[in-house]
């Protein structure tokens, strides 16, 4: 097989296209590899060739059926990193506890989406100073605010990107930086004891009020 700084690229049933043409982008071969679902459920992902030593990537999406992607997965990888965002709502328990049980023991979930609830039944929130917890033999990272543990570096970053919409606001006043900005609208919230953002009010249960300037 041919390799691009020792890079080895497999693919599991979800999208064997998609594979074909990160390699063909790389100028790689396709690595030899024997996915297989059993009636029972039950998969099997054999690679029929020696990676070691080399960067090991399997390339499977987890577009609908989300719970069979996810399911090949999850007893191959060391690292599964949860990064779901639903924008104002709660994120999505993709990882249920089952799931989780197929991790080989002394693996790793980094739950990003924790802010959100996180995207894994299994996830709770942690801090900077006690950061992880083991469940079904998997160490959980789940550290609410992760940016936080460079706080001046993250504090730069994100007023890089919101302070032309803060002048905007201050300069214009909220109806017409609305009106300039209408991306704005998107994140009102609440407004006048109202929920117009309709995210949060299905998440919380509420009655959504469109915004009103």
């Amino acid at each position: 097989m041919g390799t691009t700084g020792g890079i080895k690229i497999f693919s599991g049933n979800a999208n064997s296209k998609l594979a074909e043409e990160i390699c063909r982008q790389l100028s790689c071969d396709m690595g030899k590899s024997f996915p297989e679902r059993f009636s029972d459920g039950e998969f099997n992902f054999q690679i029929d060739e020696n990676v070691r030593g080399g960067d090991v990537f399997l390339v499977q999406p987890t577009s609908p059926p989300t719970d069979a992607h996810v399911m090949e997965l999850l007893p191959t990888v060391d690292l599964l990193i949860g990064a779901v965002l639903v924008p104002g709502a709660r994120a999505p328990k993709l990882i249920r506890r089952d799931m989780l049980r197929r991790m080989r023991p002394g693996s790793v979930v980094v739950d990003i989406a924790i802010d959100q609830g996180g995207c894994a039944e299994t996830s709770r929130p942690t801090t900077h100073d006690n950061p992880v917890f083991v469940e079904e033999g998997v160490t959980h990272y789940c550290v609410a605010n992760m940016p936080g543990a460079y706080a001046r570096t993250a504090t730069q970053a994100l007023t890089n990107v919101t302070y032309r919409y803060i002048e905007l606001l201050a300069d214009s006043g909220l109806a017409e930086a609305c009106q300039r900005q209408p991306a704005l609208l998107g994140g009102i919230s609440v407004m006048n004891g109202k929920v117009t953002h309709k995210a949060v009010a299905e998440a919380h249960g509420m009655e959504y009020t469109p915004p009103t300037l």
